[in-house]
């Protein structure tokens, strides 16, 4: 594999991709630069300063509240940043409104709805939960 030196104009790119709070990957995509050299300049820098706001600032607040109430935010094996709100069933449209806010809020992340806990009997299930996936574009370590 050839080495192919960056120009100052590619770093900068980067830099200002990365601090609008954007992943890897999509920064790559945008500038042409390699994820893999993404991931080595991000660590190699000293801390970016993220100026991110929420894509819908209403929706943010309310997946602010529900996280609050009934979330908690996890490091998985891999490193990826979550956030998990486990909501009751018997809700759909608040399942529904969870989802909408966490897509309108970070449009990079991907949010999905889980399952969870049937009652005795095999009726409907008691809880579902909502989760983002890759809300950081820093993977996190998590601890040995």
């Amino acid at each position: 594999m050839a080495d192919v030196t960056r120009s100052a104009r590619d770093r900068s790119t980067v830099r200002d991709l990365l601090a609008r709070g954007l992943p890897d990957r999509e920064v790559s995509a945008i500038s042409g630069v390699p994820p893999v050299t993404v991931g080595r300049w991000r660590r190699s820098w000293p801390a970016i300063e993220i100026r991110w706001r929420p894509a819908h600032e209403q929706s943010y607040a309310y997946l602010l509240g529900l996280y609050l109430g009934d979330g908690c935010v996890l490091v998985s094996k891999r490193g990826q940043v979550l956030l998990r709100i486990c909501l009751d069933a018997g809700y759909p449209a608040v399942i529904d409104d969870a989802w909408t806010a966490m897509q309108l809020s970070v449009p990079h992340a991907r949010a999905h709805v889980y399952q969870l806990q049937r009652h005795p009997g095999g009726q409907r299930p008691r809880f579902e939960q909502v989760v983002a996936t890759g809300l950081s574009s820093a993977r996190a370590r998590p601890k040995a």
